[in-house]
């Protein structure tokens, strides 16, 4: 029976969609007789925190009855299992996943009734997608029923190599189920190992990469089916990215995201490794400066959301754009092409209006610090403070707390562009508070606070200014060359105002 807790976080986690279908589901389900349970529900959804006693007592009120324990528990378990029938009814035609499984017990109904043609027609659809997609559980589940239909038919017209054909695709799929579950625990035990034995046990955990390297490459599979070959590569890539093998990390995760493009089928409900594989090929791409590589994968990406079976589904456009802008951004930026990067904004503000609520808040994070940074660097101070001011209201300050830090260093170049010079001194207060909270205070940030706040206000006339600038610059390459936490997008906007005021004939 699940716990009183359960009850009440599964109804505040509903949509308002969910909510408004439960309700017409309960409808029907009471047949127009009025129903304890959903005075229970009406009371849990006023309920701001889970008080059972006050529940109780707002249960027995809408009852005009005390309420025994008997009756509380009996309503909370209907109520409870009520809920998760009409979400399953809800999204049973939300994915591919949920159909397929409403069509199997679809089967078991028509078999029941003796409708043999009508069950075998769509068990023949069933199995035919099954099979495109890879899903082998289901079909161990689904080749069964070929027998029942075989044997409900009398054995009538079955030739011996059909029959024999049943028994081999049978074994064939449980040993493609077979590795690929032997790769997927591999996969898990990977994931297992690195959370247990991370940086303080690091020899540890190179010691457990060097075992299942020579594992693998002493008893490389021949693969069964494309998942399995994604399994393999997405593990080898893995330990090379912990081993700090970039180059061969790339080239495996870049094999992996390859066999997606080509079998897309077998992305479907599968769409967050896909995105992962991107996440980590364009991070890779963007830190080895593979330029070419980026823009070759960038180019696909964009190119397969207009492609079945990703064009319809909005959840993964809506992954893929926060992606590809934020990499594309802090690409751009890395490169030198600022104004490709600034001439993406009305594009990418259009987009931020319609899905900002559904939009990851970290990938929002990043895309509002780039876009600050590439306005910086554009000379566009106002659009520049703009974005700024979203990173620093509209976003979660407890995350990507490295990008908020970080963010204080583009608020004291827009602060001093705008004349606003009381400021900076404040500014570079809580900077450095929030630099040192996260131990990521370096040479390189001890640089430029030491300029803003020392420095910069000793310059008096445009001669010592540009001199001082000069001066800054030089600091600031050989801070760079000291410091091993930077953000390499904020060194390049520094360096760019840098030049920028060193180089300004009448500044002032």
């Amino acid at each position: 029976m699940p716990s009183r807790d359960d009850l009440f976080s599964l109804i505040h986690s509903l949509t308002k969609a969910e909510k408004a279908w439960f309700k017409k589901f309960a409808d029907i389900n009471a047949d127009g007789k009025n129903t304890n349970y959903m005075l229970l529900y009406d009371a849990i959804d006023q309920m701001n925190e889970y008080d059972e006693d006050k529940l109780k007592k707002s249960f027995s009120r809408k009852l005009n009855k005390q309420v025994t324990a008997e009756i509380f528990n009996y309503t909370h378990h209907y109520l409870h299992s009520l809920i998760l029938k009409s979400l399953y009814n809800f999204h049973s035609d939300d994915t591919d996943y949920h159909r397929l499984h409403v069509w199997m017990n679809e089967i078991s109904i028509l078999f029941s009734k003796s409708l043999y043609n009508d069950c075998e027609k769509l068990l023949r659809r069933i199995k035919k997608i099954a099979k495109e997609q890879e899903r082998f559980a289901l079909l161990m589940h689904i080749l069964p029923w070929q027998r029942k239909l075989v044997e409900a038919h009398a054995y009538r017209d079955l030739k011996d190599k059909d029959f024999k054909a049943m028994g081999k695709e049978e074994l064939f799929v449980l040993k493609q189920h077979e590795q690929l579950i032997k790769l997927s625990q591999l996969s898990n035990e990977l994931v297992y190992v690195q959370k247990r034995k991370g940086t303080p046990a690091k020899k540890t955990l190179h010691q457990f990469y060097d075992g299942t390297l020579k594992e693998l490459n002493e008893d490389k599979p021949d693969f069964l089916s494309v998942k399995a070959e994604v399994q393999y590569h997405h593990i080898l890539a893995t330990i090379w990215f912990g081993k700090r093998e970039f180059e061969n990390a790339l080239a495996h995760m870049s094999h992996m995201l390859g066999l997606y493009f080509l079998n897309p089928e077998i992305v479907r409900d599968e769409e967050q490794r896909l995105l992962g594989g991107l996440n980590n090929v364009l991070t890779l791409c963007v830190d080895l400066q593979r330029w070419n590589v980026f823009d070759d994968y960038l180019g696909r990406m964009n190119d397969l959301s207009t492609k079945e079976p990703y064009r319809g589904n909005a959840n993964f456009q809506i992954r893929l754009f926060e992606r590809l802008t934020a990499f594309q951004l802090r690409a751009f930026i890395d490169r030198g092409k600022i104004k490709d990067a600034v001439a993406l904004i009305p594009v990418i503000e259009n987009k931020i209006s319609s899905w900002q609520n559904e939009m990851g808040a970290v990938h929002l994070i990043q895309i509002y610090f780039h876009l600050a940074i590439a306005c910086v660097m554009n000379e566009n101070i106002d659009e520049a403070h703009r974005w700024l001011r979203k990173l620093q209201t509209e976003s979660d300050q407890n995350l990507r707390k490295d990008l908020h830090a970080y963010a204080r260093i583009i608020e004291l170049i827009i602060q001093f562009e705008l004349g606003n010079t009381e400021l900076l001194d404040s500014i570079v207060r809580s900077a450095e508070r929030q630099f040192t909270q996260q131990s990521q205070l370096t040479q390189y940030e001890k640089v430029l606070f030491r300029f803003f706040r020392k420095e910069l206000p000793s310059l008096t006339n445009k001669k010592e200014k540009q001199q001082g600038f000069k001066k800054l610059s030089t600091d600031h390459s050989k801070a760079m060359e000291q410091s091993e936490n930077s953000a390499p997008v904020i060194e390049k906007m520094v360096e760019s105002w840098c030049t920028l005021r060193s180089n300004v004939p009448n500044f002032s």
